[in-house]
């Protein structure tokens, strides 16, 4: 303010005002794809200096840090294998300024894959084969046959199931076992056939 005194004309005075510091961005929440490259933007509009923290390394930004209006995108730069949604907190801040954006990226679906489906071993005792898994969910493994040993019984992501024949097939004539696998709602069965004896 200024003071006139006395007033004897018409008197004009210029001022300029400064801003005070401020710091705005257009989104608190923002939602990735499971797929590695999955990108997202977010306006950041100030008159300070700002940069991003996030403790997370599976999303990069475009920049982190800058002067001014800016408009930042988010990315995964890894898929998110997991069945189950992950999220980062990052936080924009400057001038005394912060603001939290929610970062989600999307869970994958789930995924359950056995080879073989079908195989054989022969007849003698400690005959095997190992069955590969390929899935992103925990797993379990039963058999309906007291002569077939399983191992590992359980597990979770990709995998290695050796199925062993505990004792010789006794008989000239093959016998078969059922294995089945199963992991979140998903069932994959596998036959296996031990050759008979020879007469």
């Amino acid at each position: 303010s200024t003071d006139y005194s006395p007033v004897e004309d018409d008197e004009t005075t210029d001022y300029t005002g400064t801003r005070d510091p401020y710091l705005t961005v257009s989104e608190s929440m923002l939602s990735l794809g499971q797929e590695a490259g999955s990108n997202s933007m977010v306006d950041i509009s100030s008159n300070v200096d700002w940069s991003v923290i996030c403790p997370e390394t599976w999303i990069t930004f475009s920049q982190e840090s800058g002067t001014g209006d800016a408009s930042l995108t988010v990315t995964a730069n890894s898929e998110n294998i997991s069945t189950e949604s992950r999220s980062a907190m990052v936080t924009v801040t400057g001038g005394g300024i912060s603001h939290a954006i929610e970062v989600t990226q999307s869970g994958s679906t789930a995924r359950l894959e056995v080879s073989p489906l079908t195989a054989a071993i022969n007849s003698e005792a400690g005959s095997y084969i190992n069955v590969n898994i390929s899935s992103n969910v925990d797993w379990n493994v039963s058999k309906d046959m007291w002569w077939l040993l399983v191992s590992p019984s359980f597990g979770s992501g990709d995998g290695v199931v050796t199925l062993l024949a505990d004792q010789a097939n006794p008989d000239t004539t093959e016998r078969i076992a059922i294995i089945t696998i199963a992991g979140d709602t998903m069932v994959r069965q596998i036959v296996l056939t031990q050759a008979g004896a020879a007469p």
